[in-house]
């Protein structure tokens, strides 16, 4: 329960009538205010000495084919093993340039200057990128001692075979910046000769420029001459760069349909100012040259801690804030990248901000990186620890701009904070596109692996919230209970469909809600997937939501069908003996599936329509131990449009994946094929418990209450399906619950009936922030938000470059014997 509960009917007695007439007061000032500014004639939009970034300015990585390693070893997906020299190419992709990729051959086999207004959707259709992108040539070539030689990609690394490397490492991947190495690289000559040297070729691309870096170290005297080349006929494009050395850089700008070098950067002022003692001194500001941006170099900062946990409580409420000063003396706006590099900080949970100077959150987008994984020896660079923030905005001709870098590290406003954030798995394998998302920073919460390159599973390592650690601690890492897949299906002939292209995007990085979307298409391009996930800011569980949507382009037959896994094939961590189902009105049934190996052990069962769940509890007690959790989902929404007919209740299947028990949503076991025109559209909540009452330290008194009562049961699933219900004007709503703001430039209400004691609300199509303000309508008056609740005082602000519009995140309590709250908007 949260703290302030208690205290609000006290506290409201005694400020009630003063405090209640001050917000509408206040209130009525900021209308005022809206309304004087606007008479003035002069639109915040106008005098702004700053743009936002916009969608122009994004860039997006995809492996065309999956990504070149799998773990597989079943008769389905065997064709899949090993490392797959044909699947290594990769395609960057912008609104205005693209090219695709072969790290292995060292080539640019296509390259385009075409503008897209959705780059994602110009890469998933692969089969048409020959006839709209040109043929392209890359080439790099040294000279020693008049013999010329070609890099090509060499030999595997031993460890390659084994999916502990790769030759080709993603380091960095986001929505602005694109960070690719290649190593491994052989220098050929035209006879077949090779010269002795280390080689690497490393990529970083933005929105509207890319930098090739060559390195060469050759084991001969004779200093080399390195030249890098690009050419695309068709696009008269030629570029290219000699020099003599071991180290080489093409830097490209790809604006406005032409290629050039890129620029020497505009004489930009950047200054940064540490507001925390625990910080030793202030961060250093110098442009690189190689990722063509401003980095903000942040000293490692004082986390003392002697607990032995992953995070020092005594640090849960900490907010590092840098004061930066930003300066365009030129008569022309100033695009500017920003990348703030941090020495340390507790790493598996953090949210970066950028505030304005009131501490009001502008909603700019971040791009969130980092990595913690080292091989021994750390053979390759861009291992351990390392965190990359990258932001980007617009100055306007001589402005001068002071913001606010903020890093929320642990809580915000009293609740662990969400975040979300690319983990680069340098250092540690099957690198790829893995995304962590966290509750607080004490351990991953839910990891995501769009392309399923370990273990072939999208949903991976899966943890308990607030539960002691299998070393009886605090805020530390629990073990854990994951391994899941979506849209698992094996065609007639019993090989697996792949999923293929996918993209990545972070809609949302927290701290009250993470959103993070993954699209792709299958490897025959017949059918098209959408993975939106979310986890929201909790003060009970690890609660996380999957709203999937399956396009069918052209006919598909198929013998296996798990639309969503609880439990993956190769990746399911929980010991769970018996499965349980049922809907809103209560339990339907019990099964205690006998062992096997592999294979299904419950005969497919079809789901009621009125919100279903299953759970899957009775963990084996021969295994339980500190840290483990148990698992259940619920099914809240459920479409399929097949063949002309709309069905609403799923199926349930199980299976023995390896030893564990799973739980699987499917169609009718009878249906074993799609037709050009389907669509299934679902929302999965996925529910992960704490193991007992003794085990869990939270503050929510009814989870521990029902801990007591019925630990490892079904029961935990069945209540979470009754009570995780919201509408909004009356209006059911399946997460994430959205308000749409009616109208710019008036007030407008609205209704928030829940039954949980938090729950999670985005309203948006706002305009920039300080242009409008939430209250809730209390007792005949206005609060401002987190008068009554410390939780809910600053919604989450993001800014969406594709809808030029801000939306706002509410983290909404529900005391008991509170279901329905009012709230006002009031706009500019």
């Amino acid at each position: 329960m949260i703290k302030d509960t208690q205290q609000v009917s006290s506290r409201l007695s005694a400020i009630k009538r003063g405090a209640v007439v001050a917000a509408i007061i206040a209130l009525g000032a900021f209308a005022s205010a809206c309304s004087s500014q606007s008479e003035a004639g002069s639109a915040l939009s106008d005098a702004q000495a700053w743009q936002m970034p916009s969608v122009a300015e994004e860039v997006h990585l995809s492996w065309i084919e999956l990504p070149p390693q799998m773990q597989v070893f079943r008769p389905m997906d065997i064709h899949l093993e090993g490392y797959r020299e044909d699947s290594t190419r990769l395609a960057f992709r912008s609104q205005q340039w693209g090219m695709l990729l072969d790290p292995r051959g060292l080539t640019i086999e296509q390259f385009t200057l075409s503008h897209a207004d959705d780059p994602i959707a110009d890469t998933l259709d692969y089969s048409g990128m020959a006839s709209r992108w040109s043929t392209s040539e890359l080439k790099l070539e040294a000279e020693v001692d008049g013999h010329h030689y070609r890099a090509v990609g060499g030999a595997l690394p031993e460890s390659a075979k084994t999916g502990n490397t790769s030759p080709v490492h993603i380091v960095e991947s986001g929505p602005w910046f694109q960070h690719v190495a290649i190593y491994d690289l052989e220098l050929v000559a035209a006879d077949g000769s090779k010269l002795p040297a280390k080689s690497w070729l490393e990529i970083r691309a933005w929105g509207d420029r890319s930098t090739f870096e060559w390195f060469v170290e050759a084991e001969v005297p004779a200093q080399p001459e390195l030249s890098i080349q690009l050419r695309a006929d068709a696009l008269d494009v030629n570029q290219s760069i000699q020099v003599s050395g071991a180290h080489a850089v093409l830097a490209l700008s790809m604006d406005n349909k032409a290629v050039a070098p890129i620029p020497t950067p505009a004489p930009v002022q950047i200054a940064v100012v540490a507001r925390n003692e625990y910080t030793p001194s202030d961060p250093t500001v110098a442009y690189s040259e190689l990722s063509d941006a401003w980095e903000v170099t942040i000293p490692k900062q004082d986390w003392k801690n002697g607990t032995g946990a992953a995070f020092n409580e005594a640090y849960l409420d900490r907010i590092s804030r840098f004061d930066l000063k930003l300066e365009n003396p030129t008569d022309q706006p100033q695009e500017i990248s920003l990348r703030f590099i941090h020495d340390y900080h507790p790493i598996a949970g953090y949210v970066p901000m950028l505030l304005d100077t009131d501490g009001r959150q502008t909603g700019i987008p971040i791009q969130n990186s980092k990595n913690w994984h080292s091989l021994p020896n750390k053979p390759y660079p861009y291992e351990g620890t390392w965190i990359n923030q990258t932001a980007r905005l617009t100055l306007a001709p001589y402005a001068e701009v002071e913001l606010q870098y903020a890093i929320v590290h642990a809580l915000w406003q009293g609740v662990p904070a969400s975040s979300a954030a690319q983990l680069s798995l340098v250092g540690w394998g099957y690198n790829g596109f893995w995304t962590q998302m966290a509750l607080g920073s004490w351990g991953e919460t839910l990891c995501l692996q769009p392309g399923r390159s370990m273990r072939r599973a999208f949903i991976t390592d899966v943890r308990p919230f607030e539960m002691l650690s299998n070393k009886d601690l605090k805020y530390d890492w629990t073990t854990n209970v994951g391994g899941g897949d979506i849209a698992k299906i094996v065609d007639s002939e019993g090989k697996l469909i792949t999923w293929e292209g996918t993209v990545r995007e972070f809609e949302m990085i927290g701290p009250n809600l993470s959103h993070v979307r993954v699209r792709e298409r299958s490897a025959d391009e017949r059918m098209r997937l959408q993975i939106d996930t979310y986890l929201p800011r909790s003060n009970s569980i690890n609660r996380s939501y999957f709203k999937v949507k399956l396009d069918v382009l052209a006919d598909v037959a198929f013998s296996e069908l798990a639309l969503f896994q609880l439990g993956s094939d190769y990746y399911n961590e929980v010991e769970s003996r018996q499965i349980a189902w049922g809907d809103q009105s209560g339990l339907s049934e019990i099964a205690s599936p006998p062992a096997a190996e592999w294979g299904r052990v419950m005969e497919p069962q079809r789901l009621s329509d009125a919100q279903p769940w299953v759970s899957l509890f009775d963990n084996d007690p021969n295994t339980k131990r500190r840290g483990r959790g148990n698992r259940g989902m619920v099914v809240r929404a459920f479409n399929a449009s097949l063949s002309g007919q709309t069905l609403t209740q799923p199926w349930l299947q199980s299976e023995r994946t390896m030893t564990f028990l799973n739980a699987e949503l499917t169609l009718d076991p009878e249906l074993m094929q799609f037709k050009a025109g389907d669509r299934i559209e679902f929302t999965v909540e996925l529910d992960v418990f704490p193991l007992t009452a003794d085990s869990y330290y939270g503050s929510n008194a009814g989870l521990r209450e029902r801990l007591s009562a019925s630990a490892d049961s079904w029961q935990l699933t069945a209540y979470e399906a009754k009570q995780q219900q919201i509408k909004i004007n009356g209006q059911a709503q399946v997460f994430p619950a959205t308000y749409a703001v009616q109208s710019a430039g008036s007030s407008q209400s609205f209704t928030v009936e829940s039954l949980s004691s938090m729950d999670t609300v985005r309203i948006t199509g706002l305009g920039q922030p300080g242009s409008w303000q939430i209250a809730e309508q209390f007792e005949g008056g206005a609060l401002a938000l987190g008068a009554r609740f410390t939780v809910e005082k600053d919604p989450q602000v993001n800014y969406d470059p594709s809808t030029q519009s801000w939306t706002a995140v509410l983290s909404l309590v529900f005391p008991e014997g509170v279901r329905e709250r009012k709230f006002m908007l009031m706009q500019q």
